[in-house]
């Protein structure tokens, strides 16, 4: 019996050996995996305390935009805008500043800008960019320093927007 349970043993020795190896490239994968994601998880988390240290997650904030939505719905709502007016300046946080810290509060302040405004009168928020120089201004197919509403392609519905493009005419 102690020959067989030897036998045994020596099996499921070489057995999970072999399965260690052969599951290491999945170990590896994992391990960065898990890391990217921490990494995202602890962005999208400091991304959100600025959100609170700027009063963006306060129910009042402009206009009453978040009177009844829940905390996550104004999360969701603020990581929106914010992507919008990171791709007005093609990704690049140093639009809104030369440091880290005063980037994220330009940033806020370009979000509760944002908010501030109705759809229709979205043009004043783009101006308002220009102003800060957060955005070069370009001649617009109107004439003007900036699109006309007519010329934004997109949707803006329960405070969320996309600009698909920019219409020439």
């Amino acid at each position: 019996m102690a020959r067989l349970d030897a036998v045994v043993e020596e099996s499921i020795k070489k057995e999970m050996s072999s399965r260690w190896v052969r599951e290491a490239p999945l170990r590896e994968a994992s391990a960065a995996a898990k890391a990217a994601y921490d990494a995202e998880v602890a962005k999208k988390l400091e991304i959100i305390d600025f959100f609170d240290r700027d009063g963006l997650l306060e129910d009042r904030i402009v206009n009453n935009v978040y009177k009844g939505r829940t905390m996550s719905q104004k999360i969701s709502s603020l990581m929106s805008v914010r992507k919008i007016i990171l791709g007005l300046v093609d990704g690049n946080m140093k639009a809104f500043g030369q440091f880290k810290s005063s980037q994220e509060s330009n940033l806020g302040s370009a979000i509760r800008e944002w908010l501030s405004y109705k759809p229709r009168d979205r043009h004043l928020f783009f101006e308002w960019m220009y102003a800060r120089g957060y955005l070069k201004r370009q001649e617009g197919a109107s004439g003007g320093s900036f699109p006309s509403f007519d010329e934004l392609a997109g949707s803006y519905q329960d405070g969320k927007g996309t600009i698909t493009a920019v219409a020439a005419s």
